[in-house]
């Protein structure tokens, strides 16, 4: 399954840079049929229902200005209304260098580089949004960021944002918690406009699983609740049990549905304080988490087949 990018931004106030050749002809060709910059400013503004002001085109038509979205698919109009030799957003595409949420003066630190505009629901996408449902943080609509103290996590989530949607630049900042070094990923907000198309329920609170997760496949589902192991299981080797604890019981309630359905079997959803929990125990139900979901997260990782192997001469099971 795919989603056009273009079609989750058409209502965002998207800004685009387009390569100049094709940016000047389109205005250019739009400027022929108005006869100037000023009667197509006029007729722009009717158009999108707002003010567009004197001078707006020349800016446009600058080599490294964004322009928005909404004009450039109007321009487009005017074009194909009066040309014979139509362009369509297939072309559009091919020459969109860079996409952003509002204004920009001209550098593309927040724009999203060379785009994914089919955006493909995978692994890849559901590896991510579990991380960010489980260490990601929305403040007040404005900053969002995801924080882990471990390198192998940091990495996979900037892999996966520029694999998932295209290339940004992603500032990382290094803070000291609770006597814990962690790095802290900042967010563009056009990735998490994005994000937020496919899942709108954050925080540690009323996160939930998304819709998406729920009729995707075995390989989509087991890459979800990989990140939200990573970021909040245990392992524990001589209780040889791993554990997830969230202050959250429908999405505990929900891991747990999602696990049975990868024929993991747990617990009974337990509280601990103010938190919820559920354990995976037995080895078979060890091996299956191992060789369906499994850790990203090394120690974790190390642990599990520490605990794995503690089995190896008493049952046989494991190669």
């Amino acid at each position: 399954m795919e989603v056009d990018l273009l079609k989750l931004l058409s209502l965002e106030n998207a800004y685009v840079i387009i390569e100049k050749r094709f940016k000047k002809g389109l205005i250019e060709s739009c400027k022929t049929i108005f006869g100037n910059y000023k009667r197509l400013e006029k007729h722009l503004s009717k158009k999108l229902k707002r003010k567009i002001y004197k001078g707006s085109i020349s800016q446009w038509n600058s080599y490294k200005a964004s322009i928005p979205l909404d004009v450039v698919y109007e321009l487009i109009n005017i074009h194909n209304s009066f040309y014979t030799e139509k362009i369509r957003e297939d072309d559009l595409k091919k020459h969109i260098v860079g996409i952003a949420i509002g204004k920009s003066k001209g550098g593309t630190s927040k724009h999203l580089l060379n785009p994914k505009f089919r955006i493909k629901i995978n692994k890849k996408l559901a590896n991510l949004l579990g991380h960010l449902i489980a260490d990601g943080a929305e403040h007040n609509n404005k900053r969002f960021t995801y924080a882990n103290e471990r390198d192998e996590l940091i990495n996979e989530v900037i892999e996966e944002i520029n694999e998932c949607f295209g290339k940004i630049d992603l500032h990382i900042r290094e803070e000291v918690k609770r006597g814990s070094k962690i790095k802290i990923v900042y967010i563009p907000r056009i990735i998490w406009i994005i994000i937020k198309k496919f899942h709108n329920e954050f925080g540690s609170k009323i996160a939930t699983v998304p819709k998406f997760i729920w009729e995707s496949n075995k390989i989509i589902k087991a890459s979800f609740l990989r990140a939200l192991f990573d970021d909040e299981g245990s392992v524990y080797i001589k209780e040889k049990k791993i554990k997830i604890k969230l202050a959250n019981l429908k999405l505990i309630s929900q891991i747990k549905r999602l696990l049975k359905e990868l024929s993991i079997n747990t617990g009974k959803i337990q509280r601990d304080k103010n938190c919820y929990l559920i354990n995976i125990c037995g080895c078979d139900d060890l091996i299956r988490y191992s060789n369906l979901i499994g850790f990203t997260h090394k120690i974790k990782k190390k642990k599990l087949d520490a605990l794995l192997n503690s089995y190896k001469y008493r049952k046989g099971i494991i190669d």
